[in-house]
């Protein structure tokens, strides 16, 4: 009843143990190239019914995670010591809004959520 649920969060914890590799391979490449497969994975749970649908959602998860991460080690790596903490403020307000929008998000149908959210992440790969 709840295998979803459990695959889901294996997947944050892949997620985030896969970013700690980001460095190796670049993080600016990986971010970019973690963004655009998880656009795609949104843009092909529009073609599938059922378990491909989760499969394919927990990929983008996974990979959202290791968005996520990269992010925050730009913060500590790419701003000078005097900006990290607005840079973090600014990136905490962003992310509490997008936690206070994502209720709302949730009552989009799928057929509109998924080719929505799947254009935002690949053109977050583009701006990346």
């Amino acid at each position: 009843k709840y295998s979803n649920s459990v695959l889901l969060c294996l997947a944050d914890v892949a997620g985030h143990g896969a970013a700690l590799s980001a460095n190796r391979f670049g993080r600016k490449r990986i971010q970019r190239l973690s963004f655009a497969l998880a656009g795609v994975c949104l843009q092909l749970c529009c073609l599938f019914k059922g378990r491909p649908v989760v499969a394919l959602a927990i990929l983008g998860r996974l990979l959202l995670n290791i968005c996520w991460n990269t992010i925050y080690v730009a913060l500590v790596d790419d701003f000078p010591i005097a900006c990290q903490s607005r840079v973090l403020v600014i990136c905490q307000v962003t992310g509490n809004f997008g936690a206070i929008l994502a209720p709302f998000c949730g009552t989009l149908p799928t057929s509109a959520s998924f080719p929505l959210f799947g254009v935002l992440c690949v053109l977050a790969a583009i701006m990346t």
